[in-house]
């Protein structure tokens, strides 16, 4: 019963995340201005944090689908639940793509493989935890990483290559 609760759960918070990020995706075709992208990163993050959220009350059968369901009747259950968010972000993707706030260059499977990947380990991590974290930071740096990568810019470089010379 757990596991169907917290199946539903998540394919919930799924639907209205989809709805707000269309909704806002709409508003930037239509307007085109930098308050309404900064609306759309702010609203992606938020959604991102109440994700992280969700599942931390449900860290148990987190842990029991990941690592303990082969072979019982919530085998493929886990599974289901990350190819249905593969294929919400896939179409999210693509619309983003389309509106020109993604790289079109970039294949959008390859884009929600990353995030459902990165989004499976961190709740494998969270089945660890016995505090809950603050999840801003988790949520800032998964952010940064997919905005920006993970390379400094060329006059960061510069900046640490100065200071480090100087010491």
């Amino acid at each position: 019963q757990r596991v169907m609760a917290f199946t539903t759960e998540v394919s919930a918070y799924s639907e209205a995340r989809e709805l707000l990020t269309r909704a806002v995706v709409a508003r930037l075709q239509h307007a085109r201005a930098e308050s309404v992208a900064k609306e759309l990163l702010a609203l992606d993050a938020e959604q991102d944090r109440k994700l992280l959220e969700l599942l931390w009350p449900w860290r148990d059968v987190c842990e029991v689908l990941i690592s303990g369901a082969a072979g019982t009747a919530f085998g493929g259950v886990l599974w289901k639940l990350l190819d249905s968010q593969m294929a919400r972000l896939h179409l999210e993707f693509e619309e983003l793509q389309r509106s020109k706030l993604v790289r079109a260059d970039l294949p959008r499977e390859l884009l929600a493989e990353m995030v459902v990947g990165t989004y499976l380990l961190l709740t494998r991590r969270l089945v660890t935890l016995n505090e809950k974290p603050d999840f801003t930071p988790w949520v800032g740096a998964l952010h940064a990483v997919l905005s920006h990568g993970i390379g400094v810019t060329t006059s960061e470089f510069a900046r640490v290559q100065s200071n480090t010379r100087k010491s």
